[in-house]
């Protein structure tokens, strides 16, 4: 039979119950934990749970649980205690190979045997079956054409709206970069560029010549006016050295801007229009000869500041008392002068016109060589 207590009982030493059971037992009311004594029990009643203090931590019974873990070496049971983060502790430690844990939460690098790629079931797939099966899907899938566009939601939507690089139709206002001035390639031709080379086309060009339709009213619409152009230029003299064909006529002074010049028709040789030219008529004249310039006959020719140096002759002589001096004025008619080739005085002697191209100097005595000055002019 069993023996009731109908109060409390505070032993102070151990009780042996000799496996019998504790009937109608209550263990002891506190709102908080009591000082740690390994194995003591107490009644929570701020959270209403039993706890029980293990080792020197008071832990709710609700959190202690008995599992049994069946290994390849047979069947061993296991006292785990599950925190409040979840984290299972076993009390001896155990590899746990092809078992199976419920609703386990693993912390720290858990570690797996990594499944062949073929592996289609239940177990744990490491990061590194992951790689080789995502590679292997890849290759097997897009590379041998099994994975289409369509595949991919919203991917040919995306396509769709692009437009593809061999003869693109754009719509709406496609913009692109403008190019610089001087480009000059296939690159893309904005509205800016156009209006700017337009612009420096166009340039000053007055407002009456700035379109097209100005320009080919302005060379009279003529579809042939750059060869026309050409052609007509090719039948003009340069005006450097021209060279002129067939007769040449029409030309008046002021054509050519020279007003005091006639215009005197010219035939044969040149020659039969001397008589023409005067001191106050213009014509065409000719140069007089040497020998017409020294016979000084001749009316209507003209000479040159040559003809006037030989109608004089100078020489220095000496050396003997009667020279011969060679002038080749052709006249006797000549004036004949003498002065000190140093002195610059005049010098008198014998004049003889010997001919009508020499005249022979005498001296009472010789001079020296080259002190004399002759000068023999034409009269």
């Amino acid at each position: 039979m069993a023996i009731k207590f109908l109060h409390d009982l505070d032993v102070l030493g151990n009780i042996d119950l000799n496996n019998n059971q504790s009937l109608n037992m209550v263990v002891q009311h506190l709102a908080s934990d009591p000082t740690a004594v390994e194995g003591k029990i107490y009644y929570n009643t701020t959270n209403d749970v039993l706890k029980v203090c293990l080792g020197s931590t008071w832990t709710a019974l609700s959190n202690i649980v008995q599992t049994t873990i069946t290994g390849n070496a047979g069947t061993a049971t296991k006292i785990a205690s599950i925190t409040n983060s979840n984290i299972v502790q076993l009390a001896t430690t155990q590899t746990l190979a092809n078992k199976t844990l419920s609703t386990a939460t693993l912390t720290g690098t858990p570690i797996s045997t990594t499944p062949a790629t073929s592996d289609n079931s239940t177990k744990i797939a490491t990061t590194a079956y992951v790689r080789a099966y995502a590679a292997q899907s890849l290759q097997s899938g897009i590379g041998s054409g099994d994975l289409a566009i369509d595949d991919t939601d919203g991917l040919q939507d995306a396509l769709n709206l692009k437009a593809p690089l061999a003869s693109p139709t754009f719509t709406g206002t496609p913009v692109a970069p403008t190019a610089s001035a001087s480009t000059n390639s296939t690159k893309i031709a904005t509205t800016e560029f156009v209006t700017t080379a337009i612009s420096n086309l166009v340039g000053g060009a007055p407002g009456a010549l700035n379109t097209l339709n100005e320009l080919a009213a302005a060379i009279g619409d003529d579809a042939s006016y750059a060869s026309g152009i050409t052609t007509a230029l090719g039948l003009k003299a340069t005006i450097a050295s021209p060279t002129f064909t067939g007769t040449v006529g029409g030309i008046t002074k002021a054509m050519v801007g020279l007003g005091s010049v006639a215009n005197i028709a010219v035939s044969g040789s040149n020659t039969g229009d001397e008589s023409a030219a005067g001191t106050s008529t213009a014509g065409i004249v000719t140069r007089a000869s040497d020998a017409e310039a020294l016979a000084g006959t001749n009316t209507t020719k003209y000479i040159t500041p040559k003809h006037l140096a030989n109608r004089t002759y100078s020489a220095t002589i000496g050396g003997a008392t009667s020279i011969a001096v060679t002038h080749n004025l052709g006249t006797r008619n000549v004036a004949v002068t003498m002065y000190d080739s140093s002195s610059y005085e005049t010098v008198y002697a014998e004049v003889v016109r010997t001919s009508t191209s020499v005249v022979t100097i005498g001296f009472s005595s010789a001079p020296a060589s080259n002190d004399v000055t002759i000068v023999v002019n034409k009269i």
